[in-house]
């Protein structure tokens, strides 16, 4: 798998550039693989020696007692030249260097990487500079700073030329389910890039969809190959920044990236059949949709609301994004309207059920009629209470004697279950202010009962929408 297994399974690392000062980056990476769990061998290397976080540290590489996989090089920039011909001279052959300073800055930081470049010549695979390196939670490595990640593995795997984004997408992930097979902080790649990344990816066994996020490539004909290869065996969400003139700008400044055209990333989206990303909401809102729901899904949808405006926004969203949303047939609008008061009420599609809090009886009646309807693929429930204490915290409503708390909250997954049509439920952040904290929780709460069992939640219609209308077209493309 081109070379990189050991960037991510190493049983050794030596970490060059840590020293007394805790805040230093070299040190924090070493304390962060140290908290995290990392299984192997853990080097720390200073010319000055004595120990750092109880561990010995070696003034060189030579001094160290048998063969190590991987160096870490956190040292400033002219060092790094040095420490990567140390590297060789050990016989290391993969190395990821934090430290900036080089193509991203001026015309002699491009001077410096072009020296980088002749040594990683000679015969070693580098990630970086300017990086915050690898997450890969199985052998427990992690980036800086990352001692507080997911230590449990997951099957989305992350390529990212910002460090910061990174780390940003790995936490943002955490409360809602998605969990990393594999994390790359790639920076510069002035070696390993992102076509490299994506190859390795596409084979790994443990990556189920890729993301990434791209300020330009090296090699654009080989990219789109890559990316057009992965596309065919498994998702590859792409959020290509720097598409305006000042993202340009900033991204030749943080990366030393070009970053391209939009007329040339539009062709390049229509060709490779990557899904084209547009924020850091819909990136994971995406991955959520392709973890959850089938392979199968269609593009019919069908609208359950809790009130008028909520169908209209949805319906709105629908047809920006071309997924359609049929009339109901006549037979499963008559077993509706046996359930919903004659006034206030929609039962064509969609379904308006004229209150946010419908009784467990009339929910499950309305979406059995709704999931037994042939001309619909999949449900979206929105503007809904589907827990007892939303409504008492927001409404000031108690719960009804005759039903359990949980009785609603249960309906849509066994209507998914037993008609084996997917939904996804809509939650909204009805409320912002801190003395209503306990109607987050609850939100929460119910949020992740659902994804927990594998139906999907957004807090928009739109972000919703956004997130189906990306699967369905990946898969009539794909399958």
């Amino acid at each position: 798998m081109n070379g990189l297994s050991e960037f991510f399974f190493p049983s050794s690392v030596a970490v060059i550039g840590v020293s007394a000062d805790t805040s230093a980056f070299g040190t924090l990476y070493l304390g962060a693989l140290l908290k995290f769990g990392f299984k192997g061998k853990l080097y720390p290397v200073n010319r000055r020696g004595g120990s750092v976080l109880d561990l010995p540290v070696y003034s060189s590489l030579a001094g160290i007692p048998g063969d190590v996989d991987l160096a870490v090089i956190s040292v400033p920039g002219r060092a790094v030249v040095g420490a990567l011909e140390e590297c060789l001279r050990k016989g290391i052959k993969t190395a990821i260097v934090l430290s900036a300073g080089f193509g991203e800055t001026d015309i002699e930081g491009r001077k410096l990487e072009e020296e980088l470049a002749k040594v990683v010549a000679k015969g070693i695979r580098v990630i970086g500079p300017n990086c915050h390196g690898v997450y890969c939670p199985r052998s427990g490595l992690t980036l800086v700073p990352g001692s507080n990640f997911p230590r449990e593995s997951g099957p989305v795997a992350l390529i990212s030329q910002s460090g910061g984004f990174a780390e940003m997408i790995v936490l943002q992930s955490r409360g809602i389910g998605i969990r990393y097979s594999k994390v790359v902080s790639y920076g510069n790649a002035l070696d390993v890039g992102e076509s490299d990344l994506l190859e390795f990816l596409s084979e790994d066994e443990d990556t189920k969809i890729v993301m990434a996020y791209v300020e330009g490539v090296k090699d654009g004909r080989r990219f789109l190959e890559v990316v057009r290869r992965t596309s065919r065996v498994k998702p590859v969400l792409i959020w290509k920044a720097g598409l305006t003139d000042m993202g340009r700008r900033a991204a030749g400044s943080h990366t030393g990236s070009l970053a391209g055209s939009k007329f040339l990333w539009e062709t390049f989206f229509a060709q490779s059949g990557a899904v084209e990303i547009g924020s850091t909401d819909d990136l994971i809102d995406t991955a959520i949709a392709f973890l959850n729901l089938p392979a199968s899904i269609g593009r019919r949808v069908a609208l359950v609301t809790g009130s008028g405006g909520a169908g209209v926004i949805g319906s709105d969203a629908c047809e920006r994004l071309k997924l359609s949303m049929p009339t109901l047939s006549g037979e499963a609008q008559h077993r509706i309207s046996s359930l919903l008061p004659s006034i206030g009420t929609s039962v064509r599609n969609p379904v308006d059920l004229a209150t946010p809090r419908p009784r467990t009886s009339v929910l499950r009646g309305v979406l059995e009629a709704v999931a037994g309807s042939d001309e619909i693929d999949v449900i979206i429930l929105g503007r809904m209470f589907l827990s007892a204490k939303g409504p008492e915290l927001i409404l000031g409503l108690t719960n009804r004697p005759e039903e359990h708390s949980d009785d609603l909250l249960e309906v849509p997954l066994a209507i998914r279950n037993q008609f084996g049509k997917p939904v996804v439920i809509v939650l909204s952040e009805e409320v912002t202010d801190r003395e209503m904290i306990d109607f987050e929780r609850d939100r929460r709460s119910v949020r992740d009962y659902y994804l927990s069992h594998g139906i999907p939640v957004y807090p928009t219609l739109e972000r919703a929408v956004s997130a189906l209308a990306h699967v369905v077209r990946y898969r009539e493309r794909f399958g």
